[in-house]
């Protein structure tokens, strides 16, 4: 199972035996999630899923036989919400660009605006965008990063004009039921 950032895999060795493990790709960052039959006896876990905050899986327990397991899911990953800023003006005949940290990398990434806020809450994720239209579509980097220059146009009707944006990555870990990342909207206001 991949959390987005790290892999899940099941893996023996003499000091805990056939448990969970844990890899960021890097030998420093790969080693045992948790060693549920303490020292070098057999758990054999299988079958590990996200639901929710949870990993869920099956494992074997001596007293019992083969059991479902849960651990929760922040022991695999320091998952952070994406987060939205902004570089550039928002003014008439100029470039915004808005930017996107924080994001699992090379993932599809769709932008929402709408010109109000409100919020839906959708798991542990929230829409804040009263009716999302779809902006653009990009890719994050290898850091996690998207940007999406917006030229704003010269027109003075726009001024004071209020925009809020909100950005949806497409992550097999994400905390949007399991296949999408949110962070919070972001208000952009037009000036001169």
């Amino acid at each position: 199972m991949s959390s987005g950032r790290k892999l899940l895999f099941s893996a023996a060795d003499s000091t805990v035996g056939n448990e969970i493990f844990v890899t960021d790709g890097t030998a420093a960052g790969t080693g045992v999630l948790t060693d549920l039959r303490p020292g070098p006896d057999d758990s054999f876990p299988e079958d590990v899923v996200r639901i929710g905050d949870q990993l869920v899986f099956g494992a074997y327990d001596p007293q019992v036989g083969f059991e479902l397991f849960g651990l929760p899911f922040a022991l695999v990953d320091d998952w952070v919400a994406p987060r939205l800023r902004t570089t550039g003006s928002a003014t008439l005949g100029a470039t915004l660009t808005i930017e996107l940290t924080d994001a699992a990398a090379l993932s599809p990434v769709l932008h929402f605006q709408s010109p109000g806020q409100a919020r839906f809450e959708l798991g542990p994720c929230a829409i804040q965008l009263e009716t999302p239209l779809f902006a653009a579509a990009s890719l994050s980097d290898s850091a996690g990063l998207a940007s999406l220059p917006v030229n704003v146009p010269n027109a003075t009707g726009l001024i004071g004009l209020g925009l809020w944006v909100q950005s949806l990555v497409l992550d097999a870990g994400g905390e949007m039921l399991g296949f999408a990342s949110v962070g919070p909207a972001l208000e952009i206001r037009i000036g001169r």
